[in-house]
């Protein structure tokens, strides 16, 4: 009984990340988000207005999210697929009653973005800023050989090259 109680007074707690980006006007942020535990993986959205977000997570155990905005998604033309490179993406491990409040830029090759309201949130961002030099490297690396990729498929294509 007493078990029970407990459960039915954390299911149900909300958790708000709110923000404000610059440079992503008004556009779609998808989320991506997951437990600790693999459960209840799932996607959402929301809507920036002016840069400006906010969303509310229903959430009993501390869950993993990932901030995507549409304006980071790099479009990929061997593939025909877009992505956001890991040096645009916001990342947060968000308990049930946090309160996040994110502040932050899209630059051309990553997101610069601080993170207040919780500790290992904070520390997320401290962590994530420390490999920023490399996963924009690799952003980087990846753009300049997605043409020479382009042009290969197509030598291929045509008989040119083998």
């Amino acid at each position: 009984m007493l078990i029970q109680f407990c459960y039915s007074l954390s299911f149900g707690q909300t958790a708000i990340i709110q923000g404000f980006i610059h440079g992503i006007g008004t556009d779609t942020i998808f989320i991506k988000r997951g437990t600790a535990l693999g459960r209840y993986p799932a996607e959402d959205t929301l809507i920036a207005k002016d840069g400006n977000f906010k969303y509310l997570l229903k959430c009993e155990e501390a869950t993993f999210l990932t901030l995507l905005p549409k304006k980071t998604q790099t479009q990929l033309l061997t593939v025909n697929l877009t992505y956001t490179p890991d040096s645009k993406k916001i990342v947060l491990l968000v308990k049930p009653n946090d309160t996040i409040t994110i502040s932050g830029t899209l630059e051309k090759f990553r997101m610069d973005y601080t993170v207040k309201g919780s500790k290992i949130c904070e520390d997320i961002n401290k962590y994530w800023k420390s490999n920023s030099d490399v996963n924009i490297k690799h952003f980087k690396a990846e753009l300049e050989i997605e043409p020479l990729l382009v042009e290969n498929k197509e030598k291929d294509r045509i008989g040119v090259a083998k």
